[in-house]
C-alpha cells in the first residue's frame, strides 16, 4: 500500500522585509526551507512518494531546490520518491485539490498502485518530525481523516465589535491550533469527489473553477473534508511546538537559530 505526501508550496508570500523571495525559497542552515521540508518526508520510511505543488512562476526556483537535494550524499535511493511537481491554484484549497486530483490520476492510470494514505503538509513547516509523520499515519489506521493539534497557551479573545472594543474570552480547553501534516485515507477523498457535483474523474484539471466553491475560504484540508461529509471519523494527534509555520521575519530568525541547534541531534537524518 502506498502512502503519498503532498507538499503545498504554491504560495507567493514575501512577508520578510529583508528579501523578496517567496518564503519557502529562503535558506536556513545552508538549505532552502523547501528542500528541508521535502527531505523530512523523503527520508521517512513509511512515505512512498512525495508530490510537490508549486507556483507556476517558481519553476526556476524549484529547479534550484532539486539541485540542492541531488547534492546530498545519502539521497540517491530517495530520489525515486519525488513525483513530478505540479502547479497549484490561486489559494491553498485549490492547490490541495490539484494535488489530490493528480494522485487520483496516477492511481487510476495504474502508475501508482494501491494508494492508501495521503498526507498534506505546508512547505513552510520544515521542523515536522519523523515521529509526528508516523503518528498521523498510524492514526489513519483507525480514522478516515486525521488532524494535528497543539494546545493553546495564550489567552484567546474573540473580537465582537472593534468600534466599542468588546471582546469575549474563549475557553482554551476546547480549542487547539492546527498544524500539518493532516492525513486522509485515499478512499475517503475518492468518495467525496464521486458524490460531489463536479467529479474529479470526469473533467480536466484546467476546467476546474473553485473561485465560487462554498468552501474556498477554508485554510486547511480537514475542514474541507468534514464540510463534504460530516460523518467522517476524525482523529487528532498531538503536534509539536517547533513545527511552527514560518510566516514572518521573526519566524525566519527563530528557524535559523533552531536549525543550528537541531543539527547537533539526529532530528534531520540528511544533515
Amino acid at each position: 500500500m502506498a502512502n503519498i505526501a503532498i507538499i503545498l508550496a504554491g504560495g507567493n508570500g514575501t512577508r520578510f522585509e529583508s528579501t523578496s523571495l517567496a518564503k519557502q525559497y529562503n535558506k536556513i542552515g545552508g538549505m532552502t526551507i523547501f528542500a528541508i521540508t521535502l527531505c523530512q518526508f523523503l527520508y521517512h520510511k513509511e512515505i512512498d512518494f512525495v508530490l510537490p505543488v508549486i507556483n507556476s512562476e517558481h519553476t526556476h526556483l524549484y529547479e534550484g531546490v532539486m539541485k540542492e537535494i541531488d547534492k546530498l550524499k545519502s539521497i540517491k535511493q530517495k530520489n525515486g520518491k519525488i513525483l513530478q511537481a505540479i502547479f497549484g491554484g490561486n489559494d491553498r484549497l485549490s492547490s490541495s485539490i490539484y494535488g489530490w486530483y493528480k494522485i487520483f490520476e496516477l492511481s487510476i492510470s495504474g502508475i501508482i498502485k494501491h494508494v492508501d494514505k495521503i498526507l498534506v503538509h505546508d512547505v513552510v513547516r520544515p521542523f515536522v518530525s519523523s515521529s509526528l509523520i508516523s503518528d498521523v499515519l498510524k492514526a489513519l489506521d483507525m480514522h478516515d481523516i486525521v488532524d494535528v493539534g497543539i494546545d493553546l497557551i495564550d489567552t484567546i479573545k474573540y473580537k465582537i465589535n472593534t468600534k466599542h472594543f468588546r471582546y469575549n474570552t474563549l475557553n482554551r480547553e476546547h480549542l487547539y491550533a492546527t498544524q500539518t501534516p493532516q492525513g486522509m485515507r485515499y478512499n475517503v477523498l475518492k468518495n467525496i469527489y464521486i458524490n460531489y457535483k463536479k467529479s474529479f474523474f470526469d473533467i480536466e484539471q484546467s476546467d476546474i473553477n473553485y473561485t465560487t466553491h462554498p468552501c474556498k475560504d477554508f485554510t486547511d484540508d480537514i475542514n474541507f473534508c468534514i464540510s463534504m461529509n460530516a460523518d467522517l471519523s476524525l482523529g487528532i494527534v498531538n503536534g509539536i511546538s517547533i513545527n511552527k509555520k514560518i510566516t514572518y521575519l521573526d519566524d525566519l530568525l527563530y528557524a535559523k537559530f533552531l536549525i543550528n541547534n537541531l543539527k547537533r541531534t539526529r532530528f534531520f537524518e540528511f544533515l
